[in-house]
């Protein structure tokens, strides 16, 4: 397995983002909720690396760093 970079997450992050509202433009809104959904975890895991050098290998491990670690997240609306 290839280790990621925060900065290789973010970025993907912001594509995964852009193909959920060309989705949703399309009318596929449970194909774009699944996108977007994803992109905001790996918008997490890329702060959560970021910020403790370590990449949460799964939904609960991100879930334990943010309460844990007191990683503060805020989450902005992007726009596309």
């Amino acid at each position: 397995m290839t280790k990621s970079s925060h900065e290789d997450l973010f970025r993907d992050a912001r594509n995964l983002q852009k193909i959920a509202i060309e989705e949703l433009a399309s009318g596929s809104i449970r194909d774009a909720a699944e996108k977007a959904w994803n992109a905001t975890l790996m918008a997490i895991n890329g702060l959560i690396l970021a910020r403790t050098g370590e990449e949460p290998s799964n939904v609960r491990l991100t879930t334990i760093a943010i309460e844990k670690k007191g990683i503060r997240i805020q989450l902005w609306i992007l726009s596309g």
